[in-house]
């Protein structure tokens, strides 16, 4: 569900070559072993990975565990914990990917000058945290060197370099990184850390131009920062390297790097071989659409800015001193010439500012979309369109933060990820160009998610097993759409209603969950008598102490009033507050209900947001509902969601607290 160990070690324990190993056996101990399994309950170790391979298999004995108490006994043996298993710090195994030939490895302290050599030598972004001689035998063959870069673009960057006595570099392997997937990421790649192999103790440095020398490192495309960061981590080694080991006087210098505060690393911390044994994640929750996590930005030195430059003090290098974003084609993000490939100026769009496009997307309904900034394409003087930001803040796992070209005359260029944490194989899906090419050249318009296969341009296609990443990304394409047309005073206007706020009138995209209440609205508006706290004393007094109505707005096709949508939030639910509309014609008619937020366990709770549950509401009369567990015989009885009978209560009950809200407001009659 969720792992984030070190990609190409720990990592390969989401693979099936790994999984597939507890398959079709029968229940019993499983333990881990170096030597090579013999017997179908001996799993191998993951090369490099020992620590996650135990924490796996550990976990799935515990799981068998509670399974076999579940059983009332123990079908096979006797369940215990891995107590004999190894030391998950032995980090031989990093470093015998450095000095294959050594049997011992020993640390010993020669850092206590290590942050005076490298400061005095510039290299104020590194620590040297450990330093380990390894020996075949009584022969010292080399030493192992740990450093640490704190001006990784995504956090510190730690990663231990091998060098032999006579000063030939055997390798640099990765700690722990945690840059950008796809960009930053691939400086723990073999491709680039293969570079370093073989060479004598140098100053490398970085080029944009193509290497012509052993000593210039290629830069990552679009990782420029990460790229500078190891490459003076490599230098800081060897530079403390020449001044502690090896006397000599071939010292390296520093490059120039970009300015980026990062918290250090605390000096006195002990380095773990490859696998880290800090994580605070936790097993990832029900596909929902709410969801306030923060997300990791694009590879950037900048936070407000998209552009990497090697200036710590200006992040854009400028032909005008105020929003100029003039670079070259090397410094403009990839996923902004994705977007406008023969733009060579983006200009900061002055009239762009954050609160009053997040005014215009909370009035139309958008209230998880944030969009943060925006930037006019251009080749030479002539302009191409725009690019917006946007950050969709009801991911799955975390935000999902993305960028959208959008020609003038209204025609969507692209949709470009810049951060997506979503689950591996699934909800990560949106990143790649099977899903993200269905918007592209199409002109603007509302889009929609379908499971029942796309039969327009407009519906899009559900990811598998991934909702609600489908829906917080086309939701977020919708909320960049409402805005582009807002701001624009475009013709190319998508479907629109129009919610009235007071004074202020404005034409807006509809809503899914209100389209699909009252397919023939064009406006909604707010109602004048609604008051949230007169609505809660309502509420209270007929005994729904745990539902909240926090909106009522009145559906009319131009002259005509349809009804009303009533927003509640039954705060009773299994997981969480759950969060709906429901929809009553005038003659109090229920048009359906429909989610907004629910957090409800997969496969279980989460089955109140599928159509065959919400259903069971649509066409009725408005009337108290009850739940039953023996078959529903009346279309007033809602038959439970089997496992979740207090989900089903929660969606029920507010129900009927809105219902209850709605007589009370327009005077109508429940029926029996």
């Amino acid at each position: 569900v969720t792992i984030n160990e070190t990609p190409g070690i720990g990592l390969k324990a989401a693979d099936e070559e790994f999984t597939s190993k507890f398959e079709n056996l029968p229940v019993q101990t499983f333990s881990v072993t170096k030597d090579g399994s013999a017997t179908e309950s001996e799993i191998d170790v993951i090369s490099g990975a020992t620590q996650t391979t135990e924490a796996v298999v550990n976990g799935v004995n515990a799981t068998l565990e509670y399974w076999a108490a579940l059983k009332d006994g123990v079908t096979e043996g006797e369940f215990k914990p891995l107590a004999e298993a190894e030391p998950a710090t032995d980090a031989s195994e990093v470093y015998k990917v450095l000095f294959a030939d050594a049997d011992n490895f020993s640390a010993y302290d020669k850092s206590d000058k290590a942050e005076e050599i490298l400061d005095s030598a510039g290299f104020t972004k590194n620590s040297i945290t450990e330093l380990i001689s390894a020996k075949n035998g009584d022969e010292e063959l080399g030493h192992i060197i740990n450093v640490t870069a704190h001006d990784g673009f995504a956090g510190d960057i730690e990663f231990v370099v091998g060098i032999t006595n006579d000063g030939i570099i055997t390798g640099i392997e990765m700690v722990t990184i945690n840059e950008t997937p796809g960009i930053g990421l691939r400086a723990a790649d073999e491709e680039f850390t293969s570079k370093f192999v073989n060479l004598p103790v140098q100053s490398f440095t970085v080029t944009k131009d193509g290497s012509t020398t052993e000593s210039e490192i290629d830069v990552i495309s679009g990782a420029t920062q990460t790229t500078e960061a190891v490459v003076n981590g490599v230098n800081a080694v060897i530079e403390y390297w020449n001044t502690t080991i090896k006397d000599s006087t071939n010292t390296v210098e520093s490059i120039e790097i970009t300015d980026s505060a990062h918290k250090p690393v605390d000096s006195t911390d002990t380095m773990e071989p490859v696998e880290t044994t800090d994580s605070t994640d936790t097993m990832e929750p029900v596909e929902t659409t709410d969801s306030t996590d923060t997300m990791e930005p694009v590879e950037t030195t900048d936070s407000t800015n998209a552009l990497e430059t090697t200036d710590s003090t200006n992040a854009l290098e400028t032909t005008d001193s105020t929003n100029a974003l003039e670079t070259t084609d090397s410094d403009i993000p990839p996923e902004f010439k994705a977007l406008f490939a023969d733009a060579d100026i983006f200009l900061e769009d002055e009239s762009f500012n954050v609160d009053d496009a997040k005014k215009v997307l909370d009035i139309a309904g958008f209230s998880k979309d944030t969009i943060v900034e925006v930037l006019s394409a251009t080749d030479g003087d002539i302009s191409l369109g725009k690019i917006l930001r946007v950050k969709a803040q009801d991911g799955f796992v975390d935000d999902i933060e993305f960028v959208i070209g959008i020609t003038n005359d209204g025609i969507i260029t692209g949709v470009e990820m810049v951060t997506i944490n979503e689950t591996p194989g699934i909800g990560l899906k949106a990143a790649d160009k099977e899903f993200t090419s269905k918007f592209v050249n199409l002109p603007v318009q509302f889009f929609t998610v379908t499971k029942d296969g796309s039969t327009t341009e407009s519906e899009i296609d559900v990811i598998s097993g991934a909702t609600q990443t489908t829906e917080a990304v086309v939701n977020g394409v919708n909320a960049v759409i409402e805005y582009w047309n807002t701001t624009n005073d475009s013709t190319n206007t998508v479907e629109s209603i129009e919610i009235i706020d007071g004074t202020d009138t404005i034409d807006v995209t509809i809503p899914p969950e209100l389209k699909a209440l009252f397919a023939d609205a064009n406006i909604f508006l707010e109602d004048g008598i609604f008051n949230i706290d007169d609505a809660k004393k309502v509420l209270d007094d007929a005994g729904f102490s745990e539902d909240t109505i926090v909106e009522v707005l009145s559906a009319t096709d131009g002259d005509i009033s349809l009804g009303k949508t009533l927003r509640v939030k039954a705060q009773d639910g299994f997981v969480d507050d759950i969060e709906f509309v429901v929809g009553i014609t005038n003659d109090g008619i229920i048009t359906g209900i429909e989610m907004v937020t629910i957090n409800e366990t997969p496969g279980i709770g989460l089955k109140a947001a599928d159509k065959e549950f919400t259903s069971k509401f649509v066409n009725l009369p408005v009337q108290f509902f009850t739940v039953t567990k023996d078959g529903s015989t009346t279309e007033s009885e809602i038959d439970v969601i089997s496992g979740a009978t207090q989900t089903t209560e929660a969606v029920v009950n507010g129900v009927n607290a809105a219902i209850q809200y709605w007589s009370t407001l327009t005077g109508g009659t429940i029926n029996e």
